[in-house]
């Protein structure tokens, strides 16, 4: 299901609950720093900028076979938008 606007539809809904349910003005997002095409998403099209960069954080991964989350080390950034 890539490139069909999903993620950023989910973040765009997920920033409005933020803002509208919550009350938050602000948006903090971990993304493992290897994964491109997150980052691209989150601070090309979606507004996103690096606050944080950090090695050898704790990440999770979706272990599709046994349907749960691993944890790994892995380099990590830390993305920062205000919610308009």
């Amino acid at each position: 299901a890539r490139r069909k606007g999903i993620a950023a539809k989910l973040c765009n809904e997920a920033e409005r609950l933020a803002k509208e349910e919550l009350g938050f003005d602000e948006m903090f997002l971990r993304v493992e720093a290897e994964n491109e095409a997150a980052k691209r998403l989150y601070e090309e099209k979606l507004g996103y900028e690096c606050v944080l960069e950090a090695e050898g954080a704790t990440a999770l991964r979706v272990d599709g076979n046994a349907g749960t989350f691993v944890e790994v080390s892995s380099d990590i950034v830390v993305l920062k938008k205000k919610i308009k």
